[in-house]
């Protein structure tokens, strides 16, 4: 059998006689709710939820760019991208486009520090994208001696 308790009498048993519970706690709406002099707890408020994620995301793109061709103007950023479209090696040309990288999406988050989550994954993206990870060994024309 189960170890639930069985009630003995009516559910809703009606009040004894003489006890202090007046009709109009039931016939008034608000009769059985708490008034402001209860000293209740008050529920916290939920943050407000954005209207439109879409629209938020683009004004977000929108800052970006703006930020972006502001600090593609800058001289140090300029410098830096002729550095590594003039490099003459692969490492030279990924180690200036890092640096490139760096200085970019710093001067953006010194534009507008309200991107800087974004910034920061578009630096780690496009730094990423710089990472040699399908380097084949290359096999010596002349094996070292001892081998």
């Amino acid at each position: 059998m189960s170890d639930v308790p069985v009630a003995d009498g009516p559910l809703n048993p009606a009040p004894a006689p003489g006890s202090d519970v007046s009709d109009s706690s039931f016939t008034e709406p608000t009769g059985m709710t708490p008034g402001p002099d209860d000293a209740s707890p008050i529920a916290p408020s939920l943050p407000p939820a954005p209207q439109n994620v879409a629209e938020e995301e683009r004004k977000e793109k929108i800052r970006y760019q703006k930020a972006r061709v502001t600090a593609l103007k800058d001289p140090a950023v300029q410098t830096a991208m002729e550095n590594a479209e003039t490099s003459k090696t692969f490492e030279d040309r990924r180690a200036y486009y890092r640096q490139y990288y760096k200085l970019l999406y710093a001067k953006i988050v010194q534009i507008d520090p309200s991107l800087k989550e974004y910034a920061q994954l578009l630096e780690q993206a496009h730094i990423a994208r710089l990472a040699q990870t399908t380097i084949l060994p290359t096999i010596p024309k002349n094996p070292p001696p001892g081998s």
